[in-house]
């Protein structure tokens, strides 16, 4: 794991289940990255905030906690729609939206990579 201004970078990349999204309701799991399914979200500063991996990773953790609230939040207004096809095309512009942020997570991760001259995949 590399931490660099406060951000954690895990070494996999966010990996998503490929899922056709014309079919059923999405699952948080399909977008978030391995082992931050159920974090939450903490403001808590304590003594442990002086090494700078802690603090990294609570960024991260809270980073995924919001995306998930954001993500319930869009999925409850998808299932309150009336119809059938409503629900699915809401699904699917669900979808796309997640798929849009673990894009722009991606590349922002790997901006701060470059700008701080750090290589990925050395050997």
């Amino acid at each position: 794991m590399v931490c660099i201004a406060g951000i954690s970078f895990a070494e996999e990349e966010v990996k998503l289940i490929n899922m056709n999204p014309s079919t059923g309701i999405p699952k948080w799991e399909e977008f978030c990255e391995p082992g931050y399914a159920n974090v939450k979200k903490t403001d808590r500063n304590d003594i442990l905030n002086i090494f700078s991996f802690v603090k990294a990773e609570r960024v991260k953790r809270n980073y995924w906690a919001g995306r998930r609230t954001a993500f319930e939040n869009y999925l409850n207004y998808c299932q309150s729609l009336p119809s059938e096809t409503e629900k699915s095309s809401c699904y699917s512009d669900l979808r796309k939206a997640e798929n849009e942020k673990n894009v722009l997570y991606k590349e922002k991760r790997n901006f701060i990579l470059y700008e701080n001259n750090i290589e990925r995949h050395r050997y």
